[in-house]
């Protein structure tokens, strides 16, 4: 045991500095970095306090509704489930960065320690940082829960060994699965392929997931709500327990928290854990130091090129053209810059689309309607009456190109992307505005594209005009321009050069804070200027309209101009 802790020192400190690219070392550096600091705990404190409330608001609404059915106990069943279920989805994408891109396992073997101690250390590293998104979401929830329903004393003590013993056990078998897969398979050996399938899998379930959820008619409008029966129970969640005993024994704590049972419940649970974790130790002493040396020592030969391939690959190009083609590959090669990057850009419009259709088709259905929804908004956008509402039409393609563009990492990273090749851009004989344009063009042409088929899809669908569709467009493409012409810009004033893995150099740039908080204070000031308009122009359709696409393009205008004096100053002051 005194071995494991001193292991654990520097693998926690591996792990604080994977939230915030060396977040445990900044004190020891310069003022500069001590203000970066406070940012960054702004955001996580930020970002912590909007889980939580929303925790704290969903476990409040559901319990209020299982009181009134009868059975608060249900509660209980949709964490023991929902917990687990998330661990497996995360699970993969937490195990193999950490157990094997960002492992350090040759510098732990010289230790004198067991290799079962490095195991149990290594497996540590990767469970903790999974654990903060299930116990942000259910943690909170699960307490006021105990609260409304007046839970004994014992149940808030137990609540935290409950978040372990459901989610460690999956984990577990997860990390066990990883390990066979990385071990045996060639195809898990391509570490950079399998991390991206795993990723945009995992991706895509939990898309489906909240899409489904999303599209369920339910009466109080809290998600998952229309899986409890009348009588509150929810013979769904109760079968899934079946095959977690884990769970089901965790829950079984927590539900007789009030007795002497609740030990033995404990106990169980407990026993399953540490049996799950002997078989992990056990397999791993077999499977995961041998499968990660033999990963790292293994060699790829090089793709041999044919005469016409070589030919064309000598043949010169334009500068700007082949830092684009760098771009791309880096984007659709690299699993962190794929998934973060063009798969959530492209992925989080189709989902919010589909959902505004599935709900309107729903409620023509059921809403009780004399009349065709659809068949209203058609009418009014293929004739004129479009025109009379013309402020609003702007103000809403405004907002969804803020909230859509604000996922978009690949301009808000441009910048901290290129890492310590940064160096040879400043002695590159390029241009130095060819070298940020073609930074910008992944970011920009996605955006184009996608506002280019949501605007003739919108058109086509509605029977409008073309002026309709011509109007989403521009207006959608300024405004998802501020956005990213802004979050680049502080990508370049905050860049971060010095990553270590591709994780950092997406999530902790001010650029991807600035894309992922700031179109929401964006939005903002567009609706104000809308209803301030609004009000001034005296109700005037036209004015308002052309006020808020004239307060966009401004920005954008201020925010290009600042760019561009920007990027000489960092090409002549920015050294590695």
């Amino acid at each position: 045991m005194r071995h494991y802790l001193i292991l654990m020192r520097p693998l926690w400190q591996e792990m604080i500095a994977g939230f915030g690219q060396g977040f445990a070392k900044i004190s020891h550096k310069k003022k500069k970095k001590t203000r970066s600091k406070g940012a960054s705990i702004a955001l996580y404190t930020f970002t912590l306090g909007i889980l939580t409330v929303y925790s704290v608001l969903y476990g409040v609404g559901t319990t209020e509704m299982l009181v009134q059915m009868g059975n608060v106990d249900s509660f209980l069943h949709l964490v023991a489930v929902g917990a687990p279920g998330m661990t497996l989805l995360f699970g993969v994408m937490q195990a193999i960065p950490i157990l094997y891109h960002e492992s350090s396992i040759e510098s732990l073997l010289v230790l004198p320690v067991k290799p079962s101690v490095i195991i149990a250390g290594k497996v540590t590293q990767a469970f903790i940082p999974m654990l903060l998104l299930p116990m942000l979401l259910f943690f909170p929830a699960l307490i006021a829960h105990g609260v409304i329903t007046g839970r004994p004393w014992a149940f808030f003590i137990q609540t935290i060994p409950f978040m372990i013993f459901v989610t460690f056990a999956p984990f577990a078998l997860i990390t066990i699965f990883v390990m066979i897969l990385m071990r045996y398979t060639k195809f898990a050996r391509d570490k950079d392929r399998f991390q991206m399938v795993t990723s945009i899998i995992a991706i895509v379930l939990v898309l489906g997931f909240v899409f489904y959820s999303s599209t369920q008619g339910s009466d109080n409008g809290i998600p998952g709500s229309s899986m409890f029966l009348p009588d509150g129970s929810a013979p769904a969640l109760q079968g899934a327990l079946r095959f977690m005993p884990a769970s089901a024994l965790g829950t079984l704590m927590l539900a007789r928290a009030d007795s002497w049972h609740t030990l033995l419940y404990g106990l169980g649970a407990f026993a399953i854990n540490a049996a799950i974790f002997g078989v992990l130790l056990l397999l791993s002493s077999r499977l995961y130091i041998p499968g990660v040396l033999g990963m790292k020592a293994a060699g790829k030969q090089a793709k041999s090129l044919t005469l016409k391939q070589q030919t064309r690959a000598l043949a010169p190009q334009s500068a700007y053209r082949s830092i684009v083609s760098k771009e791309w590959k880096l984007l659709l090669r690299t699993p962190a810059f794929f998934t973060q990057t063009v798969l959530s850009a492209t992925l989080l419009p189709v989902m919010m689309i589909g959902i505004i259709i599935f709900t309107l088709i729903r409620m023509e259905k059921t809403g009780g309607f004399d009349f065709s929804l659809i068949a209203l908004i058609r009418l009014w956008a293929g004739t004129d009456l479009w025109k009379e509402s013309l402020w609003i039409i702007v103000m809403v393609a405004s907002g969804a190109a803020a909230l859509f563009s604000g996922t978009n990492m690949m301009s808000s990273t441009a910048i901290s992307r290129q890492g310590e090749l940064f160096s040879y851009s400043k002695l590159m004989p390029v241009p130095i505005h060819i070298q940020v344009f073609a930074w910008l063009t992944p970011g920009l042409t996605t955006m184009t594209v996608i506002w280019l088929i949501l605007s003739v899809s919108s058109t086509l669908f509605l029977h409008a005009s073309w002026m309709f569709g011509l109007l989403i467009f521009v207006t959608a493409w300024v405004n998802a321009f501020v956005i990213q012409i802004v979050s680049f810009y502080a990508d370049m004033v905050f860049p971060v050069l010095d990553w270590t893995n591709e994780i950092q150099a997406v999530k902790n740039t001010r650029g991807a804070m600035v894309s992922s908080l700031g179109m929401f204070v964006y939005i903002g000031f567009v609706i104000g200027v809308g209803f301030l308009a609004h009000a001034l122009a005296g109700g005037h359709s036209l004015v308002t309209a052309a006020s808020m696409f004239l307060f966009a393009l401004t920005i954008a205008i201020i925010a290009t101009f600042l760019v561009t004096q920007r990027a000489r100053k960092m090409f002549n002051v920015i050294d590695i």
